[in-house]
């Protein structure tokens, strides 16, 4: 009937709930990530576990990141579903040796944002290797090949140092070292 009015009858029913997402390192929540020391040429991880006590999934990303840090699995981004706890693995590789103050920020789809204040230290290594990698040429067997690394000490105090050789290498005798043990 076309002009007989009808009540509609609907039930509204809300849940409120909290868009906090909660950043703990070891168990206790937290705002800070302390990297301590760290050679410049070497990294420190911290794992930081993100937690979703709200009831709605959230997307979220740690953007933009400073050069001295990274955020993996999945570079910084990430969707955490309700009640979820995840974990992420917070990477600190300095680039000079100098005191580094840097803000870690993470941002929601819920438009909310967390500053994790990130703070380490970038060391200059002692004795530095002119080659962290040592590339041999092909050699035919029964023949020899030589490769050179430098070792340099640059600080001013006497430093000693013990070369290892892998002992899968070392054991059969097809690769040695010369000197294993120096001072400089």
């Amino acid at each position: 009937v076309p002009d007989q009015v009808l009540p509609v009858y609907f039930l509204l029913k809300a849940q409120l709930t909290t868009s906090d997402l909660l950043f703990s390192v070891g168990g206790a929540t937290t705002s800070a990530l302390d990297f301590g020391a760290c050679p410049i040429n070497a990294s420190r991880t911290i794992a930081v576990t993100i937690s979703n006590p709200s009831a709605l999934p959230q997307r979220f990303g740690f953007l933009p990141l400073p050069k001295e840090l990274d955020v993996q699995p999945g570079d910084g981004l990430g969707t955490i579903l309700p009640g979820e706890t995840l974990q992420r693995e917070v990477v600190f590789q300095p680039t000079a040796g100098t005191k580094c103050k840097l803000d870690l920020v993470c941002r929601t789809t819920l438009n909310r944002r967390y500053v994790l204040k990130a703070h380490g230290k970038g060391v200059e290594p002692t004795l530095q290797l002119s080659s962290t990698n040592v590339r041999m040429p092909a050699t035919a067997e029964g023949d020899t090949s030589k490769a050179d690394v430098v070792v340099r000490n640059t600080s001013p105090v006497v430093r000693s140092f013990q070369l290892e050789l892998p002992q899968e290498a070392s054991g059969c005798g097809r690769l040695k070292a010369s000197p294993l043990v120096a001072t400089l």
